[in-house]
């Protein structure tokens, strides 16, 4: 079994049909989907989607990249009015953004900690975006987090999507409750130091995702990526690991299920 911890079907099914795209997954082991949602109007199209089907759960939040669109006092209460949904399973994404430049940086940082602050009072793991600004990420990070905060949530406390940084700021990250999202981008010929990492981290410290429609991995860039191409992300993690996919396979579907909180039976699955 494995789990896609961060697909944007809302999107995917802008260019295909999203039936196809589910079974495709299902065909290749992927019985868990996380969409996250970009903005509130997507927080409503991610939220549809899930009620559809079973095996699609959600993530709400604003994206960096989003925040200057809303005003800061309305997100938590908007964010809230969304929580009583069953299929909401975290904050995202969220984060920093400085490389796109759509919104302040001193704005995406305050709209950053309200949204920790909304995951810490309802017990909920966050999904982090961070583009050109993961110092910045982890300054916020110790600010809202401890080792300490990390086991009374009886699991993780987020995960650093489409990881960016050095090993030194992975370690850091794990030092807090984070888990390490590793994608596409880690099957690219030009990708050493994600390797590197890949390589070296405790297994039980990644998950797997694949950002789609976005980011697709080797030999499929250039087309629509989609949930089951995960197979194709593990795989490349147990070449480097030079183990057996089944044990990349089985451990981050653990550490997936103790992060958005899914339980023994999911694992077991």
């Amino acid at each position: 079994m494995l789990i896609d911890t961060h697909c944007h079907l809302d999107l995917v099914q802008s260019v295909t049909r999203l039936d196809d795209v589910l079974l495709r997954a299902s065909d290749n082991g992927v019985h868990i989907i996380i969409n996250p949602s970009i903005n509130l109007d997507s927080c409503t199209e991610v939220l549809q989607i899930t009620e559809k089907y079973s095996f699609v759960y959600a993530t709400i939040g604003i994206h960096p990249n989003e925040v200057g669109k809303v005003m800061l006092q309305d997100v938590i209460p908007a964010l809230e009015s969304k929580l009583e949904s069953g299929k909401v399973v975290g904050i995202g994404e969220i984060g920093l953004d400085y490389y796109h430049q759509d919104t302040e940086p001193a704005l995406q940082r305050q709209c950053f900690d309200l949204q920790l602050e909304l995951a810490i009072t309802h017990r909920l793991p966050v999904v982090v975006h961070s583009r050109n600004a993961m110092q910045d990420v982890l300054t916020h990070i110790r600010n809202h987090y401890s080792p300490i905060k990390a086991e009374s949530l009886a699991g993780y406390n987020g995960v650093l999507h489409a990881f960016e940084g050095s090993m030194e700021e992975s370690l850091e990250a794990i030092h807090y409750g984070f888990l390490i999202g590793f994608g596409g981008p880690l099957t690219y010929n030009n990708a050493l130091l994600k390797q590197s990492i890949a390589r070296h981290l405790p297994l039980d410290s990644m998950v797997l995702e694949t950002d789609a429609p976005f980011l697709s991995p080797v030999p499929m860039r250039g087309q629509p990526n989609e949930p089951a191409n995960i197979r194709i992300i593990a795989q490349k993690i147990a070449i480097i690991r030079e183990c057996d996919i089944k044990q990349v396979e089985t451990q981050t579907t653990i550490n997936a299920s103790k992060l958005f909180h899914f339980g023994d039976a999911i694992v077991s699955a």
